[in-house]
């Protein structure tokens, strides 16, 4: 399951560098964008951790609704 997150976190990354790079060459209206977007990628992240630490503390079960929960989310992640 770590490398599926690694491979969303991977996929999103790589989504941002491209985004960064365009914003670069178009201006204004689209640095503001980058700059949202790369603060949810860094709440996402830390989200992420926040959930793998409550997993391994045993606060939080890694039941089968959690794992349906986050194969939907690699799956609509990797769709965008």
């Amino acid at each position: 399951m770590a490398n599926l997150w690694l491979e969303l976190f991977g996929a999103v990354v790589a989504k941002g560098d491209t985004l960064r790079k365009h914003a670069n060459r178009h201006g204004g209206e689209e640095k503001l964008r980058l700059k949202k977007l790369e603060s949810e990628l860094r709440d996402i992240g830390q989200a992420e951790n926040k959930l793998f630490e409550a997993i391994e503390k045993g606060v939080v079960e890694l039941d089968d609704r959690l794992k349906a929960r986050i194969q939907q989310h690699n799956t609509n992640g990797l769709k965008d």
